[in-house]
């Protein structure tokens, strides 16, 4: 096992403020481990939090004309139809 990170380090690690880190201990939005009155972190907790929270990039939309109707491929895979007219 790991040593556990002090919350000067968790919020190195996080590049974030020990201000901003200790109100998300306090809201309870990652995990921490308490030493009697104190907060410590498992690197490996923090790391799961930041693949949780990453967002992923969108697909690209694709394009592409049949029959003289516009189909239009949304960024979830459902095709649109589309008149000429619009």
């Amino acid at each position: 096992m790991r040593k556990l990170l002090t919350m000067d380090e968790a919020s190195e690690y996080l590049g974030i403020s020990k201000l901003t880190l200790y109100g998300w201990v306090s809201a309870r939005k990652l995990g921490f481990v308490k030493v009697g009155r104190l907060v410590k972190f498992k690197q490996e907790h923090l790391d799961k939090w930041i693949e949780q929270h990453t967002v992923k990039a969108r697909v690209q939309s694709q394009k592409f004309v049949t029959d003289g109707d516009r189909r239009i491929e949304d960024r979830f895979g459902s095709e649109q139809l589309l008149s000429e007219r619009e």
